[in-house]
């Protein structure tokens, strides 16, 4: 008999049966969702470190660039160097898991903070190379609410090296639609939490400032598009207005104007506001698009809208009544700033995130912010080089006045007066980048066809001068009458 013949015959005479193929698992039944914030800053070329990622390699620094500035445009191996100031600071990202039934296997999720390191986490989790590690996750389909939170700055959790602890804000993160997770250690969550930084240049945005004008270039330097718009916002006390603009496509590259920012006053309510200028009530609902297009959950959208909304809009802080702490500046609030969502491409190089089994649906809503306020309004570099840890200082309410204006010729004070506040923005940037507080005379003509000559500023401060003489000659009034002289002065108040 054959050796195979004779091993079937023996097996069936001992009763073997055949062994069943092994059931595959089961397909995912859970997504996953994330939010976060990440916030860089522009500031002068060539006075501090560059960082780059893998296939990016180092080259010089241009000096000569005067009063331009460059934030971003890493994008990973399909980018350049950009330059990185200290580094990003990567806020309040928060993980919820969606379950359409209990889970019969656990999970374990990792988050890395790419050139970086996590500086708060919830639950604790285990500590990895540049990031964190949660395991043996037990998915409940119905939710909950976390427990053993962090309740005080006296708490371990808030041992950050920053001093700031945003932890404590935590429980307000909650939402009635996550998945409950329960931990190996009886203790059960609604989310997952932590806070990180990076140095890693994977803005996908490369953004160029002339401080002169204020106005910005922003180009693509990533293969991917941006998902929405742009909105650059400027605050000046409890008055908000932006500007938004179409994101410019790989490769390519859109310039834009400051924001025009009034004070506060009965005189501004009669200011008109161009397309597609808006006032406060228009920016909450603009940053909800952009959030909820990236297929967050109503719930999610509002509670980033609240963790989020005094930073982005001055709205009133609701999420805790514990102190947190100064946060750096980073996370801060900014007068001045451009805002995008961060495409998938770049955020997977930026905090790659593991997921296993994996699941369904990873849907990630990062909101960028580049600060294009000068830093010395905001706090300063620390001696590792990180933006604003424990220095940060929140811009205090600056107003700008315009005082003894005189008018001769083809057109009224009230139009000149209406034109010199559509560019407080440029006017603002001026005190801003010489930290001057001076009151300015100036002098200067209008010619027939609405553009400014024989520019004059006399403040005592050259440096104030020179920059003020140059937001002048960027005015565009309408074509008088007959030629125009004005006189006035402007200052501030803080």
């Amino acid at each position: 008999m054959r050796p195979l013949a004779l091993a079937l015959a023996l097996a069936l005479a001992c009763g073997d049966e055949p062994q069943p193929v092994p059931t595959p698992p089961p397909p995912p039944s859970f997504d996953v969702h994330e939010w976060g914030f990440i916030g860089a800053h522009v500031d002068d070329l060539g006075t501090d470190p560059i960082a780059w990622v893998a296939g990016a390699p180092p080259r010089p620094i241009p000096t000569d660039l005067g009063t331009t500035q460059r934030l971003g445009g890493g994008g990973g191996p399909h980018g350049g160097v950009g330059v990185v100031h200290g580094g990003h600071g990567i806020g309040k990202p928060v993980l919820y898991l969606h379950a359409d039934e209990d889970l019969p296997y656990p999970v374990r999720v990792e988050v890395t903070a790419t050139g970086g390191a996590i500086l708060e986490r919830l639950p604790a989790g285990t500590s990895t190379e540049n990031g964190v590690r949660w395991s043996d996750l037990r998915v409940r389909a119905s939710s909950c609410r976390s427990t053993r939170n962090v309740t005080s700055r006296d708490d371990p959790a808030c041992a950050t090296r920053d001093g700031y602890c945003e932890a404590i804000e935590d429980p307000g993160y909650d939402t009635d639609d996550a998945a409950c997770l329960e931990l190996p250690d009886g203790s059960s969550r609604n989310h997952l939490f932590y806070r990180a930084e990076s140095t890693a240049n994977v803005l996908p945005l490369a953004v160029t400032i002339d401080r002169e004008s204020g106005r910005i270039t922003v180009r693509n330097t990533s293969a991917e598009p941006i998902p929405g718009q742009l909105l650059r916002v400027a605050m000046s006390g409890d008055d908000v207005r932006f500007l938004t603009a179409a994101a410019p496509a790989p490769n390519a590259e859109i310039t834009m104007e400051p924001a025009p920012s009034a004070p506060p006053g009965a005189a501004d309510d009669a200011e008109p506001i161009p397309e597609p200028l808006r006032r406060t009530g228009d920016v909450e609902r603009a940053f909800e698009r952009l959030v909820a297009e990236r297929g967050l959950t109503a719930a999610e959208v509002a509670v980033f809208l609240r963790a989020w909304g005094p930073t982005l809009w001055n709205a009133p802080t609701a999420t805790s009544t514990t102190d947190a702490g100064r946060p750096p500046a980073s996370l801060g609030r900014a007068q001045d700033a451009l805002y995008y969502v961060m495409p998938d491409g770049s955020l997977g190089r930026a905090l790659p995130l593991a997921i296993e089994p994996a699941p369904r649906h990873l849907r990630r809503a990062f909101l960028v912010r580049v600060q294009l306020d000068s830093r010395r309004s905001l706090g300063t570099v620390s001696a590792d080089g990180t933006i604003g840890v424990g220095a940060y200082a929140a811009p205090g309410h600056v107003a700008i006045r315009i005082r003894a204006l005189e008018v001769s010729g083809g057109l009224s004070p009230e139009v000149i007066r209406r034109i010199i506040r559509h560019h407080y923005g440029r006017l603002r940037f001026c005190w801003d980048r010489t930290t001057s507080s001076e009151d300015a005379r100036l002098r200067f003509h209008i010619t027939a066809t609405g553009e400014t000559e024989h520019s004059t500023s006399t403040s005592g401060n050259p440096a104030l001068d020179e920059c003020m003489q140059g937001a002048l000659r960027a005015m565009r009034f309408p074509q008088p009458t007959r030629p125009v002289t004005v006189e006035l002065t402007v200052a501030i108040e803080r």
